[in-house]
């Protein structure tokens, strides 16, 4: 081996370290770029809006490019996007993180691109309105209207703490207590007062009202036998009867004929006088009662009054009509994707009717993994606030997408963008395994809810955006399921859902066709809207489908429920300048049963407009005559002749019959029938009815009262209220007074 000389070996050395050193320093630029490269690959979060309860906040990533975000502070990354719009529903402080997912995968790395951000969202105090003026007589009880809104719809779920001072001395207070009654018991003017509190204790500002109350007699107690239905007895004109064995309705051109007085003046048929009496005998003349002094709480009572005739004497009523608002199951106003807790919502509107949309993925979990929990609770909160629930099934809309686990299965769709959201994918229907996997859904769905007691309408959704049978607006494009497809999931909503009302969407023309074609009734989810695609102004994109569907359409209201949701709010129709008046009496001309508006405020301006379609909206069943014979034995048949009149827009869609209660002179029933006379059928008109019943053998002679109602056939509970006075706790009406003899 050759030596090398310390002097060769140092000179080595040296150009080692000479070329260590520039290494170093040429190294020394490029990591520094790394390093400033991977703190740019840091997103950046920027929110811009109104960070309060109920508004809209925009969350954007600084500099573009594809994010996925974790709204919930739950470490699952549900969105993706570079840009989102987020609603929190309540106060507080909300933590969101947002993560780049592009490029390098290292872990370390990408935790480098992740960044979090607090959202304060602030607590906006509730108003409160109180309704009035109000004027009462003294003694008498005096119903509050009052009212609560707020922008979170967190607090409106949770509904409000009503603190109330009626002027008088007296306060009361209570949850959602937005209409108590009060009795002032001297005459004079008061300031009546109302706050109101949300569930995260704001207070709204405090609202005040005037109350007339004028003088008025202090009550006494007046004993008497005579039933309340009996008082107040005056002549009219007795019908004679025709017996038949089902309704005949009375030609249309009589529906405008105002409702006949009980004068001498009657119908040439009738008996041209009656001389009234208040407990029918064989006689035809008895003292009437003396009329009871009316109070501003007085119950408007039937005329009932008995007459001689050639078969002997007979007794009738007619029960005075309401004018105000009737409600009823599946007609009128709904809720929104909640249930009301108090069989209102925080403005006032009454309604029987829940309308929920739930999604696919929510329901069945995984392949064939149910989940019902949150439907059943749905369903048992309605019913304990006297609603029935109209649902439908959503598949995917632009924030949702399809069930995971289907798309894990390998079945084919689509992917994207719909109103900004995220990327969400939806199955091809026209794919096999997707069609039976919804199959067996919908299977087990109508199972388990089909003919349900606390079910309103099923909608034939799970197809398009929301359900509503679209892709509108989709990046890129989504096409639609071939029309023989849809018709097969129309057809299946029908053979798992047989004896529950079904509705379609207005949205595919075809699709609507052949579903009102089976019986189907149909939903509009952008009523009100005048001009995109021209919906409602003449002739309109709803009334070109109707029109399109044919006499099937034109007619789907005769057969099966017709219902809207608002296009926007009813507050937007204002500001938008649109017609209010036209699009809600278009609701009312194509026989609409159902609409909602989102549980969003109206308008102090609009208010009176609604409720005067809420009269009209559905079926309004008014008895307007009952006659029978004054006595009858025990274990005979008595003949009932009635005259009923349908002032709604539309039939009803339950199975109820009219129902007839005979109770003893404590009040007790002693027979409840369910008569076969069916009421589904009655469309808008007058109709007569002549029912005959059986006297129960071996009733115990005396007076007995006849009431009626209408009623459910199984259970014989009444379920519909007439729009006449004179309801009792029951919800029978309590009518004539019959002698068993």
């Amino acid at each position: 081996m050759k030596k090398v000389s310390t002097q060769a070996h140092l000179r080595f050395l040296a150009c080692e370290f000479l070329l260590v050193c520039l290494t170093l320093l040429s190294s020394a630029p490029a990591q520094a770029a790394n390093s400033k490269r991977e703190s740019s690959l840091r997103p950046r979060i920027l929110i811009s809006g109104e960070n309060s309860e109920g508004s809209r906040l925009t969350l954007q990533v600084a500099g573009g490019g594809m994010h996925v975000w974790d709204l919930d502070d739950d470490g699952i990354f549900e969105r993706r996007s570079s840009r989102i719009t987020r609603m929190y529903k309540d106060s507080g402080v909300f933590t969101v993180r947002v993560m780049r997912v592009a490029g390098n995968s290292d872990d370390s790395l990408l935790r480098r691109r992740s960044a979090a951000a607090s959202i304060r969202i602030r607590n906006i105090r509730p108003t409160a309105d109180i309704g009035g003026p109000y004027q009462v007589d003294q003694y008498s009880s005096l119903t509050l209207d009052g009212s609560a809104t707020d922008p979170s719809p967190g607090d409106r779920e949770a509904g409000f703490l009503y603190s109330w001072n009626f002027g008088d001395g007296s306060v009361t207070e209570g949850h959602e207590l937005s209409h108590p009654s009060h009795v002032y018991e001297s005459a004079g003017s008061y300031t009546v007062t109302l706050t109101v509190r949300d569930r995260d204790g704001a207070r709204s500002r405090a609202v005040s009202a005037r109350v007339r109350v004028t003088a008025a007699a202090a009550p006494t107690a007046t004993a008497t036998s005579v039933p309340p239905f009996l008082q107040n007895p005056e002549p009219s004109a007795t019908p004679t009867n025709t017996p038949s064995s089902t309704p005949t309705q009375v030609p249309a051109t009589n529906t405008s004929t105002p409702t006949p007085q009980p004068t001498a003046t009657a119908t040439p048929t009738r008996t041209p006088t009656r001389t009234a009496t208040a407990t029918p005998t064989k006689t035809a003349t008895a003292t009437p009662t003396k009329t009871p002094t009316p109070t501003a709480t007085s119950t408007p009572t039937p005329t009932v009054s008995a007459t001689a005739t050639p078969g002997g004497q007979e007794v009738f009523a007619q029960p005075t009509e309401l004018t105000d608002i009737v409600t009823n199951p599946d007609i009128g106003w709904q809720s929104c994707d909640k249930v009301n807790t108090s069989g209102q919502d925080a403005q006032g509107f009454k309604n029987k009717v829940a309308y929920i949309k739930y999604y696919w993925k929510d329901l069945e979990t995984a392949d064939g993994v149910y989940n019902w929990s949150t439907f059943d609770q749905r369903i048992t909160q309605a019913h304990n606030s006297g609603q029935k629930v109209a649902f439908r099934i959503v598949t995917v809309d632009n924030l949702v997408t399809a069930p995971t686990w289907l798309r894990n299965l390998g079945v084919p769709g689509y992917e994207f963008v719909a109103e900004g959201g995220p990327t969400v994918w939806t199955p091809d229907f026209n794919n096999a395994t997707a069609r039976q996997k919804h199959f067996e859904f919908l299977q087990v769905l109508g199972q388990r809810y089909n003919n349900h007691p606390d079910i309103s309408t099923v909608d034939i959704g799970t197809v398009g955006l929301w359900g509503e049978w679209h892709f509108g607006d989709t990046t890129p494009a989504v096409p639609m399921p071939s029309q023989a497809n849809l018709n097969l999931i129309i057809d299946k909503y029908f053979e798992y859902f047989p004896d529950t009302p079904k509705v379609a969407q207005l949205e595919h023309q075809d699709s609507l066709t052949y579903a009102v074609s089976r019986g189907a009734g149909f939903r509009g989810d952008c009523w009100g809207n005048m001009n995109w695609q021209n919906r409602i102004s003449p002739p309109g994109m709803y009334a070109q489908r109707i029109a399109g569907a044919g006499t099937a359409g034109a007619n789907a209201w005769r057969t099966a429920p017709l219902a809207m949701e608002t296009c926007w709010t009813m507050s937007y129709w204002e500001n938008q300048g649109w017609n209010v008046d036209y699009i809600l009496q278009w609701a009312v001309d194509n026989h609409v049963s159902q609409v909602h508006n989102k549980n969003a405020t109206v308008s102090a301006a609009s208010i009176p407009k609604v409720n005067e379609m809420l009269k009209k909206l559905g079926y309004r069943f008014v008895l307007k005559e009952l006659r029978h014979a004054a006595s009858a034995a025990a274990g005979s048949t008595l003949m009932l002749s009635m005259d009923w009149e349908n002032k709604g827009n539309a039939p009803t869609y339950g199975n109820y019959v009219i129902g007839v209660q005979i109770r003893n002179g404590a009040g007790s029933a002693v027979a409840t029938i369910a008569t076969p006379t069916q009421v589904k059928t009655w469309v808008p008109g007058l109709y007569s009815v002549d029912q005959s019943i059986s006297i129960p053998v071996g009733l115990a002679p005396g007076n007995y009262t006849i009431a009626l109602s209408i009623v459910d056939p199984v259970s014989k509970q009444p379920k519909v209220q007439l729009a006449n006075s004179g309801k009792d706790g029951g919800g029978w009406y309590p009518l004539t007074t019959l002698q068993v003899q």
